[in-house]
């Protein structure tokens, strides 16, 4: 941090706060779309992980309000000698454009690739979010019969969109699928282990399965994750402490 705030060349931060690179955070999603930007402008973009760096996020520099949102990314920019938050929207088109126009001169492409490959990451992510949009809203309405073979589709093409991996479960759990709804969470479990969200949604689908010791074991296992870490669900710890 200090090499960039002693710098006068622009560049671009993205910080994730603690949480966000857990589900339900969506920090992740942005991986590639953000990988693609740092390929287009080499040695200009950057990612900050709060959970592995608390230190840094904490010095106010990077994060200078109190955070609304912890389980989406924030978008800071150093530019003219100041950090400058990007909170318009977190539609990577927009802060494509906003980077291109407003951050760094075409000279900051050099070396790097056709500025193309950002703007198909960006639209490859908008695909994946609006497919789960519209599959959560047909769940939230009820209608489950049209979200079913959204999400079915949805997370054969995204599988490491957890997020509606996740959502597919709830659903499954809802028209009393509860076998396909364990499996999509184990799923999940396997790739974030200690998570205690996950961990306690595991539990539900458990419990309504009446399998009350699994469902304990998971409900003890999530209330054994410390407050303050990336896996945490400060949320929902009471639910499952009652």
């Amino acid at each position: 941090l200090a090499e960039v705030t002693s710098s006068s060349v622009p560049v671009a931060i993205r910080v994730d706060p603690v949480g966000c690179e857990r589900v339900p955070g969506t920090c992740n999603m942005y991986n590639e779309f953000w990988d693609s930007v740092a390929s287009v402008f080499p040695k200009r973009v950057f990612r900050l992980s709060c959970a592995q760096q608390k230190d840094m996020c904490l010095k106010g520099d990077l994060i200078p309000v109190e955070i609304s949102e912890p389980r989406e990314p924030i978008f800071a920019f150093w530019v003219d000698g100041e950090f400058v938050h990007y909170d318009e929207t977190r539609n990577p088109d927009d802060i494509l454009e906003y980077i291109v126009e407003e951050v760094f001169p075409r000279s900051a492409r050099k070396g790097g690739k056709d500025i193309i490959v950002a703007f198909e990451a960006a639209e490859k992510y908008n695909a994946n979010i609006a497919t789960h949009s519209k599959a959560e809203m047909f769940f939230q309405g009820q209608q489950f019969e049209k979200a079913m073979p959204i999400l079915i589709e949805h997370i054969d093409k995204f599988p490491d969109n957890l997020n509606s991996v996740v959502l597919t479960a709830n659903l499954a759990g809802a028209v009393k699928k509860s076998d396909y709804a364990l499996e999509l969470m184990k799923r999940v479990e396997e790739k974030e282990p200690n998570n205690a969200f996950i961990l306690g949604r595991t539990a539900q689908i458990l419990h309504s399965m009446k399998n009350w010791d699994m469902a304990m074991e998971y409900i003890s296992r999530a209330l054994s994750v410390e407050p303050d870490s990336e896996d945490a669900d400060e949320m929902n710890r009471k639910n499952l402490e009652d």
